[in-house]
């Protein structure tokens, strides 16, 4: 019996150090995964200082940005009530911005046809109204893309094909732009401003609102495209009740945008040539249903962020 117990003891003893080495390497697997929790944490929290600092850029590539906590985007700037997760503009933001001002370079500025003299002066100048007013419907463009990169700082494939058909179509659009905007001032002034462009007949008319309605209709419906696409990621983004519904209104604004190109083309293409250029006049809409709807938006905006408030 003795002999026995004396192997049994000895077994332990033998034992005994596999046993503390398993414990061991179970403490060692334990701290291993806590540190790596932490610096996972510390990593991200230095994202998001740096993120507010201007040192970095908020970019939502992946599923992994379900990882930045609420507490982090709290920490970002806020514009009318829209957490601006872009804070610093990526390449293809500043390619757009390229493509919109060389677009405006062509509108007023020809190459090799400087003014050499005062008359040629003087219709330049006259020229001024026409240009600021495809300027200002150029901006709109503009300033809906800028607007959608800082509210949600998406930076993928998605964001650079939309923003890359963006770049084609204000670079073909604004041939008919300038077309058109010389037309229409030149129209408003009873021919007191020249145009410098001409159009020969009631069907070219109709085919220039043609082509100068699709190419307004498809530049909204690329804007429209960009927040659609964003509001697919509204998970990831984190949006909250107030970014959502102005995501909604930026869907249906820029919507109505598009539907204004839409019905200007069908007019175009369906209606048999007329001396009233109605293609054109659909457009003139647009100066009662926007302001409406923008204040309509701005009412609905306040009432949710007073209820946020609260």
């Amino acid at each position: 019996m003795s002999t026995l117990v004396t192997i049994e003891r000895w077994l332990d003893a033998l034992t005994s150090p596999l046993q503390c080495a398993r414990k061991w390497n179970r403490k060692v697997d334990q701290v291993h995964r806590w540190l790596e929790h932490r610096i996972m944490s510390v990593t991200l929290t230095r994202s998001c200082r740096s993120s507010v600092l201007g040192e970095n850029r908020w970019v939502f590539s992946d599923d992994r940005a379900a990882e930045y906590s609420v507490m982090n985007l709290n920490d970002l700037p806020v514009r009318r009530g829209f957490r601006q997760r872009g804070q610093q503009m990526t390449r293809i933001e500043t390619f757009t911005d390229a493509a919109f001002a060389i677009a405006a370079s062509l509108m007023v500025i020809a190459v090799g046809e400087l003014p050499a003299n005062w008359q040629e002066m003087k219709h330049a100048i006259l020229g001024i109204p026409a240009f600021s007013f495809a300027l200002i419907l150029m901006m709109t463009f503009w300033y809906g893309h800028h607007v959608w990169s800082r509210r949600y700082g998406l930076d993928d494939l998605p964001t650079i094909w939309l923003s890359g058909l963006l770049i084609l179509l204000v670079l073909v659009y604004v041939y008919p732009l300038k077309f058109v905007a010389y037309g229409f001032i030149s129209w408003l002034s009873a021919g007191a401003v020249p145009s410098p462009v001409r159009v020969d007949s009631v069907d070219e008319l109709y085919a220039l609102f043609a082509i100068y309605a699709a190419g307004f209709m498809l530049m909204a419906l690329t804007i429209v495209g960009l927040y659609a696409y964003a509001w697919s990621r509204r998970e990831a983004l984190q949006l909250n009740g107030l970014e959502r519904l102005q995501t909604r209104h930026e869907l249906l604004g820029w919507g109505l945008l598009a539907g204004f190109g839409l019905l200007s083309l069908l007019l175009a293409l369906c209606l048999p040539p007329q001396t009233v250029p109605w293609p054109g006049i659909v457009f003139c809409g647009l100066s009662v249903v926007m302001p409406a709807f923008g204040f309509w938006s701005s009412r609905r905006v306040a009432a949710a962020q007073a209820v946020t408030d609260v």
